[in-house]
């Protein structure tokens, strides 16, 4: 994973998590975040990467994903016109 601070972030975040199994659809929730391509529909037993948006000022929880077996390998900032910073 490259070495970001998982802080506050006043545009938001764009992240991808790798994981296989059934995908943490309640994370969706819990991170206010959505896909930005479809999710895996079904169990996978193949390792899967999904990415991510979260459009406000919010904190990653990275160790909330782990506990699902999934891991956030990349984060980006997002600035003001939500492109990667």
């Amino acid at each position: 994973m490259n070495n970001i601070n998982f802080g506050n972030n006043k545009y938001g975040w764009e992240f991808i998590v790798r994981g296989k199994g059934t995908f943490p659809l309640d994370m969706l929730r819990y991170d206010k975040c959505y896909p930005l391509k479809p999710l895996p529909t079904r169990r996978t037993d193949t390792v899967v990467d999904v990415l991510l948006r979260v459009d406000m000022d919010r904190s990653l929880t990275p160790e909330r994903w782990s506990s699902f077996g999934w891991e956030i390998v990349e984060a980006y900032k997002l600035n003001k016109y939500f492109q990667r910073k």
